[in-house]
């Protein structure tokens, strides 16, 4: 373990990667910041991923996130050790940096490939947009029936309240004639037995 520790920190044995530009400041100071600001990026991905990973609980496939996430912070810590090298020789720890790199990209570009079918069955933007105005169309359309429901209903109660009505003066003229009839009736019968009494002769 100690000889591992001694090679990864080990800055006597090689020349420091500036060396190889010649020492010309524009080269060695333009690589370095492009690396410093690249290496910012890369870090400054991986939490924007995490963030919309822990709020995005509907997410289909949360853990390529993850891996894209560790991805790209492990290519930023290479952008640093490369920009390191120019003046203090980590190589070990550069190589480490950049062995770790691989072992996270090489699985993410695997387990990438089999993901494509199931990302593309996935229905897209203008499909959930044009399923969300049929079900909108579909609510506005039982609205309309309801509506039309609960008219006919109200014009059915209505209806049914007119009839009742009708049934009932009905029903009550018919009894005011029929008492008329009976009472006509009772009349003649009266008149009739009044005529028959003056007809017939008195007995002696």
């Amino acid at each position: 373990m100690h000889d591992f520790f001694s090679w990864l920190f080990d800055s006597t044995t090689f020349e420091p990667h500036g060396i190889c530009l010649l020492w010309r400041a524009d080269l060695v100071w333009a690589q370095a910041i492009a690396d410093g600001l690249i290496a910012l990026s890369y870090f400054s991905i991986p939490i924007v991923l995490l963030a919309f990973v822990a709020k995005r609980k509907d997410l289909v496939f949360p853990w390529i996130f993850i891996l894209f996430g560790a991805f790209i912070l492990l290519c930023g810590t290479t952008h640093v050790m490369d920009a390191m090298t120019f003046w203090v020789p980590l190589y070990g720890l550069q190589t480490v940096s950049k062995i770790l790199t691989a072992l996270v990209s090489v699985p993410t570009a695997i387990l990438l490939w089999p993901l494509i079918p199931r990302v593309l069955s996935l229905p897209s933007i203008s499909e959930l947009e044009k399923e969300v105005a049929s079900k909108q169309r579909n609510e506005e359309t039982l609205r309309d029936l309801n509506t039309r429901l609960a008219q006919e209903v109200s014009d059915k109660q209505q209806a049914e309240e007119k009839l009742r009505d009708l049934n009932a003066q009905l029903e009550q003229k018919v009894t005011e004639r029929t008492n008329a009839l009976i009472d006509l009736n009772a009349k003649l019968r009266t008149e009739i037995a009044m005529q028959q009494q003056i007809k017939e002769p008195p007995e002696k």
